[in-house]
C-alpha cells in the first residue's frame, strides 16, 4: 500500500494526505471517500494488520501437528507476511507509537494487543493442560512474558540492525516449553483425597 511506504520513509507524522494520494496516485476526494482523515486510515491499517495475523497465526497453529511444530512455524517461510504493517519493524513501531500518542487510539491498540494476548494465552492454556501438573507460572504471566520477548526482539532489532536471526524467537519459545516440561516432569504427583 502506497501509504505504507510514505510512512516507512517519511513517519506518520510527517506524511502529509498529500504524499499519500502522490504515492498512490490518487485524488485527495478519492482518498477522504474511504476514510476521514490520515488518523482513521492509519488505525484502519492497523486494525487490517492485527486481523491477519491472528488469522494466519491460527492456519499456523491448524497446520501444526503439535505445539513445538506451531513454534517452528511462526518464523518459517511457510508463514504469509502479506500485509503491509508487518513487513518491517520500524513500520510496526511506526505505526505503534503513532497509536500511543493518541489518547483517542489507545482504547483501540489495547483491545487488539488483548486479542494477541488471548491467542497466546489459549496456545498456553492447551499446552500447560497437555503438560499436566503445576504449571510454572499462570497462564496470564507466561502470556505476557511471550508477548514482552516479541516486542523486545523487535525493538532490539530496530536499535541494532542485523542483531535479529530469524527462528530465534521460536528457538526462544521451544527452550521455554522445554523447561517447563522438566519442571512439570519433576513435580511430585498431586496428592489424591481420601474417599473414606
Amino acid at each position: 500500500m502506497a501509504a505504507a511506504q510514505v510512512f516507512e520513509r517519511v513517519g506518520i507524522g510527517a506524511a502529509s494526505v498529500e504524499d499519500i494520494c502522490d504515492e498512490a496516485g490518487l485524488t485527495r476526494g478519492a482518498l477522504y471517500s474511504n476514510f476521514a482523515n490520515k488518523d482513521e486510515l492509519v488505525m484502519a491499517m492497523i486494525d487490517d494488520h492485527v486481523e491477519a495475523d491472528l488469522v494466519e497465526m491460527e492456519r499456523l497453529r491448524n497446520m501444526a501437528v503439535d505445539v513445538d511444530e506451531y513454534l517452528r512455524l511462526i518464523e518459517s517461510p511457510e508463514r504469509r507476511r502479506d500485509d503491509v504493517l508487518g513487513a518491517t519493524s520500524v513500520l510496526h513501531m511506526e505505526y505503534l507509537l503513532y497509536a500511543l500518542r493518541d489518547p483517542r487510539n489507545r482504547p483501540r491498540l489495547a483491545m487488539q494487543r488483548q486479542r494477541w494476548r488471548e491467542l497466546i494465552e489459549s496456545i498456553v492454556r492447551a499446552d500447560f493442560d497437555r503438560l499436566g501438573g503445576d504449571p510454572p507460572m499462570s497462564v496470564e504471566a507466561a502470556a505476557a512474558m511471550i508477548a514482552a520477548l516479541d516486542d523486545g526482539y523487535s525493538l532490539r532489532e530496530l536499535v541494532e540492525p542485523g542483531s535479529y536471526r530469524v527462528g530465534t524467537f521460536s528457538e526462544t519459545l521451544l527452550a521455554l516449553r522445554r523447561m517447563w516440561q522438566a519442571g512439570s516432569a519433576q513435580a511430585p504427583p498431586p496428592k489424591r483425597r481420601s474417599t473414606r
